[in-house]
């Protein structure tokens, strides 16, 4: 999609009432709760959505609104689920590196060409949360909007409570861990829509959109991300995407 389409998206979503009038979260979560739902159907279809990743290279543009800052440009992500490792990179205008981050288990390392900067940390470390713009890309959320899928099995380990509720054609997934509450949504086999609360705010939305097979399973090619805390957008869209990836993509980085 060329440059001014993006940003015409970006704009038509950010004066979306469908944005803007959100439920609570937390009173939604509370009655499918006291509903007393069984949430294993859902739990299986959403694990099944994670697992059939075992290998895959998107290649992507990404547009990011932070404020009255923007960015746009593109970038690739590598994944592989066992064991698991994902490497990434994010590039500006004329292709310069902006971004580079690797993943082995639960240790993440960014790379920060411009500044020179190299972090080091478990995934979801605060530092990480900290980085503005196009470096913010290395958040559990964000990294999961990438892949366009979450690993449900992992959020429910560090978890006390788990409910569903079914809505036509809808079935959510709330899962409750320290500090913040999850809620992932699927439709017709595919996930649509995850949504995460803190402290009883809305904190993000990721809606997957525009799907198409790959390999015998469906992806996402278009996600948008909002980020309600920092009050930034962020649109991906993916162009190419496979499942043939070597080992060699996932060497460390320095």
């Amino acid at each position: 999609m060329r440059a001014g389409g993006r940003w015409a998206t970006v704009a038509t979503l950010g004066a979306s009432t469908a944005w803007g009038c959100v439920a609570s979260l937390t009173t939604e979560a509370g009655r499918a709760l006291e509903a007393g739902g069984d949430p294993a159907p859902v739990v299986a279809e959403l694990t099944a959505i994670h697992d059939a990743i075992d290998r895959t290279k998107r290649i992507f543009d990404v547009t990011l609104v932070e404020g009255n800052r923007r960015f746009q440009g593109e970038g690739a992500l590598s994944y592989r689920a066992r064991p698991l490792a994902a490497r990434g990179d994010v590039f500006g205008p004329q292709s310069t590196p902006v971004l580079r981050f690797a993943l082995f288990g639960d240790t993440l390392t960014v790379v920060l060409p411009r500044e020179g900067e190299i972090l080091r940390g478990l995934l979801g470390d605060p530092r990480f949360a900290e980085l503005t713009g196009e470096r913010a890309l290395v958040t559990p959320e964000v990294l999961g909007a990438l892949l366009g899928a979450y690993d449900v099995r992992r959020l429910m380990e560090r978890s006390d409570r788990v409910a569903s509720a079914t809505h036509d054609d809808l079935r959510t997934l709330y899962i409750w861990e320290t500090g913040a509450l999850h809620a992932l949504t699927v439709r017709a086999g595919r996930l649509v829509e995850y949504r995460q609360a803190t402290g009883g705010e809305l904190a993000y939305r990721v809606k997957f959109e525009e799907f198409a097979p790959v390999d015998g399973r469906e992806s996402p090619r278009r996600v948008v991300v909002r980020d309600f805390a920092r009050d930034r957008w962020l649109v991906l869209e993916v162009s190419r995407e496979h499942e043939e990836v070597e080992d060699a993509a996932f060497l460390p980085l320095p």
